[in-house]
């Protein structure tokens, strides 16, 4: 009797994709989650807005963008692959905290906070989701579960560099630094990962017609 060897956990390209997904959850999750509200009290006392008018920025991001874009981001996905859309949000999510650390109008911070939440819709937990669900199978909880890791430690991690930046180059500079550090970090990747071949229309209907004549 011979014993087949164990598969590994994964191939090259699940390993990309987890990577990635990694990646992803950490810049963006880590740093517009827990990296934004570091600098709340920048904007307060250095611009003269209430904490009021600064918190307010995510809940309207929330509002519009969520029923707005939701939808229209699982559309795109299901069309275009997970991989585009997380190219597109990680661009705009860096590039948001970018505008973030130049802005002097409560207008302008509305405007990348929009851009922020954004970028977190087209390049965050929905195509991570996708392309995971997509590459992997009998592991699938396994994949999810490390790349949701990156949450954790960029929720760990991102308010020390934030404080770390802010006292080597002022908060502006920090959420400059923040929005390169995004792309640099999940962008390259990004490119690399392949999206999962789809099935031919074919194959789909002959396992249809299969399937009804197990039925009948």
């Amino acid at each position: 009797m011979t014993v087949a060897p164990a598969k590994p956990f994964a191939t090259r390209e699940q390993t990309v994709a987890l990577s990635v997904s990694f990646l992803a959850l950490f810049a963006i999750v880590g740093c517009a989650l827990y990296g934004l509200p570091f600098f709340y009290d920048f904007f307060v006392k250095d611009l003269g807005w209430s904490r009021r008018d600064v918190t307010s920025g995510n809940a309207y991001s929330k509002l519009l963008v969520g029923p707005l874009f939701g939808w229209l981001a699982g559309v795109m996905v299901d069309r275009f692959g997970p991989r585009r859309l997380m190219l597109v949000g990680i661009v705009i999510a860096g590039s948001a905290l970018i505008g973030l650390g130049s802005v002097t109008t409560l207008g302008a911070f509305y405007f990348f906070y929009l851009l922020n939440a954004l970028g977190y819709v087209l390049g965050g937990p929905l195509p991570v989701q996708v392309l995971l669900s997509r590459w992997f199978d009998a592991a699938r909880g396994k994949a999810m579960g490390i790349a949701y890791l990156g949450i954790g430690i960029g929720g760990a991690l991102v308010p020390l560099l934030a404080y770390a930046l802010t006292q080597s180059m002022g908060w502006r500079g920090a959420l400059r630094a923040l929005g390169v550090l995004m792309i640099v970090v999940a962008l390259p990747g990004a490119f690399l990962v392949r999206d999962p071949p789809r099935p031919a229309a074919g194959g789909r209907a002959r396992g249809r017609r299969r399937a009804g004549r197990r039925r009948s």
